[in-house]
């Protein structure tokens, strides 16, 4: 699963497992993508947001634009 979204004004790439158990954030810096962070989702109400946000971002492919 792999979404854009926006935090404090910074655009981020998340890739997540299909049960949101576990999430890798990449900072979009225009010219190169860098690591942010990566994390285990042991909470199921933020697995649960998770999803809600990756099914508001449509599927669109988070690389273009």
């Amino acid at each position: 699963m792999v979404w854009a979204n926006t935090r404090h004004r910074n655009r981020r790439v998340v890739i997540a497992l299909p049960d949101f158990t576990y999430a890798v954030i990449l900072a979009d810096r225009g010219a190169h993508i860098m690591l942010q962070t990566t994390y285990v989702v042991d909470e199921a109400y933020l697995r649960k947001q998770m999803r809600a946000e990756w099914e508001r971002s449509g599927g669109e492919d988070p690389m273009k634009g």
